[in-house]
């Protein structure tokens, strides 16, 4: 499923269906919440059980004091089976504890 959600976003990018994943990473790199947070919600939205994405929206969501909304995010990806993203959600997951 990774490789799959991978080259989902790769298509997206190349084909131009969809600007957003560009424009994310421009917002996070620049450090704009607002817009980081808008772009990574709409990628929960289309890949839900990517815990990547759960990781990177529950890290915005935490920088902009929602702790509570970032927690059922990081418990979720915690429990996947990608050993860097659920090691990434359980270090979270104890700093915001």
């Amino acid at each position: 499923m990774k490789k799959c959600t991978r080259l989902i976003k790769c298509t997206m990018m190349v084909n131009n269906e969809s600007s957003w994943p560009l424009l994310l990473y421009n917002a996070l790199a620049n450090g704009d919440k607002k817009i980081s947070l808008k772009y990574l919600t709409e990628f929960e939205k289309l890949f839900p059980d990517d815990p990547e994405g759960q990781v990177y929206l529950a890290e915005t969501l935490i920088k902009t004091g929602s702790k509570s909304e970032a927690r059922p995010l990081l418990k979720k990806a915690a429990a996947s089976g990608d050993k860097y993203f659920s090691n990434l959600a359980k270090k979270l997951l104890d700093e915001i504890s």
